[in-house]
């Protein structure tokens, strides 16, 4: 979370570009020796050993035809009666809007620094056209059309976290998004962005992939529609997909691009690194993480105890959530509970109630053992199902730390020499110094902090 809010204001945190090319490079590593090391990749950008234009559009428009089948099969289930797929009712809906906030408020960022003066010549017609892409994903300079702003007015109608670039947006005590899920899809977003012409062929890669039609999306709009919340941001994104729209110009760039290239080699390299940005974009989800069946129990457990909890802790003040907390008397009201139950279990797991993995020392178990004030409140079998769910929470899938993975983007490639370090780049300004009180040295920090 602190790197991608000092990505998001580089210009105060020049630190952060040395941290955000090491991020980078970190999450290529992961993603592409992920994608190597699936069994079939017959379903991957990989089933095309050989770049040619007739196979790369084959397999995009297959993936569309499956997304397009998909939810076909999917709306005949509805009229069947079939029950919503994606947002069980408005509460999570509203609950998933804010929980996006970190991918959806830096919608086209990995196109940020494309198509600078110092482009190379051979590469500005293929860089020009992604910065049309980015051109209208801000809004062709109309605010009321740039696409963070229309996500910003959905967040906006149904809760306030900020704007992405302020330091609130990042307080957990504000914004309870411990998800680093999208927490690390965002930053490979804003880190990508930062070498637009060291990496021009990953991130034309990058961008085809993620002008793809995805299932969810479609589902998006139904639901949301369904429970009468404004879908516009994402319907702008099926809009702008089509025949004539971003999905169309991405292909047309990455072509381009390639078949430029003068030797075969050249070509060969340069699908390669195609390749490997799109298996960035393609293997780290935007979406929330969806709620396990151990978090589903337990939400559903602490609806059955609202009504005989809540009077029990009608003299307790203490409040769960930081600044815009409530009391648990609060949070158990039995009228409401389903309204906020989601933002109350994220609360609490960010409490000091929840030691994330260790259930031993985490103070809501302690208080259900013998001696403790809750003995007796909970079943032997509830509190397993606690214990449970605490264990669960530690999961670090998304963290995506440094592993055995160190270099195999680069192997993959073929570059036979790559700066793990920051270049100096000739078109970046001088910065100005971090203010006094600035989040800390970016350095200094893990590879992402939650």
């Amino acid at each position: 979370k602190s790197l991608y809010r000092a990505l998001q204001n580089a210009q105060d945190f020049p630190e952060a570009l040395p941290a955000g090319r090491k991020r980078l490079l970190e999450l290529l590593d992961h993603t592409v020796n992920l994608t190597l090391s699936t069994s079939s990749q017959s379903s991957t950008i990989l089933s095309i050993p050989s770049f040619s234009p007739e196979s790369l559009n084959d397999f995009l428009q297959s993936a569309e035809d499956a997304t397009t089948a998909k939810f076909d099969a999917y709306l005949h289930h509805r009229k069947q009666g079939s029950g919503r797929e994606m947002f069980p009712n408005r509460e999570y809906a509203e609950y998933w809007i804010w929980q996006s906030a970190p991918v959806k408020y830096v919608d086209g960022a990995w196109l940020g620094g494309v198509h600078r003066i110092d482009t190379l010549p051979k590469d500005r017609r293929w860089s020009k056209t992604a910065w049309q892409i980015l051109s209208e994903e801000l809004g062709d300079g109309d605010l009321e059309k740039n696409h963070v702003a229309v996500y910003e007015k959905l967040v906006n109608s149904v809760c306030d976290i900020g704007r992405g670039d302020e330091r609130r947006f990042i307080d957990s005590a504000v914004n309870p998004n411990n998800d680093a899920r999208v927490w690390t899809a965002a930053v490979s977003q804003l880190a990508v962005s930062l070498y637009a012409d060291e990496l021009l062929p990953e991130i034309l890669g990058f961008n085809m992939a993620y002008e793809l039609l995805p299932y969810h999306l479609l589902l998006t709009i139904h639901e949301l529609r369904e429970l009468d919340l404004d879908p516009y941001y994402f319907l702008l994104h099926v809009i702008d997909s089509g025949d004539c729209g971003h999905a169309t110009m991405g292909l047309e760039a990455v072509v381009g691009l390639i078949n430029a290239a003068e030797t075969e080699e050249e070509q060969a390299e340069l699908w390669r690194r195609v390749q490997a940005g799109f298996i960035l974009a393609e293997s780290l989800p935007t979406t929330p993480t969806p709620p396990s069946r151990a978090t589903n129990r337990i939400i559903e457990l602490f609806g059955r105890k609202a009504v005989t909890a809540r009077p029990m802790h009608t003299s307790c003040p203490a409040e769960i959530g930081g600044k815009s907390g409530k009391t648990l008397a609060q949070w158990l009201d039995p009228d409401v509970y389903n309204q906020h139950c989601m933002v109350f279990i994220q609360a609490l797991v960010n409490s000091r109630w929840i030691v994330r993995g260790d259930p031993k020392n985490s103070k809501l178990i302690q208080e259900l053992r013998w001696g403790g004030r809750m003995f007796g409140a909970f079943t032997l079998e509830e509190v397993d199902a606690l214990r449970m769910w605490i264990e669960e929470l530690n999961d670090t899938t998304y963290l995506i730390t440094p592993s055995k993975a160190a270099g195999a983007y680069q192997r993959f490639v073929g570059r036979t020499t790559l700066d793990r370090s920051f270049p100096p780049l000739p078109h970046t300004p001088s910065l100005p110094d971090p203010p006094p009180k600035a989040l800390g040295r970016i350095l200094d920090l893990p590879p992402i902090e939650l």
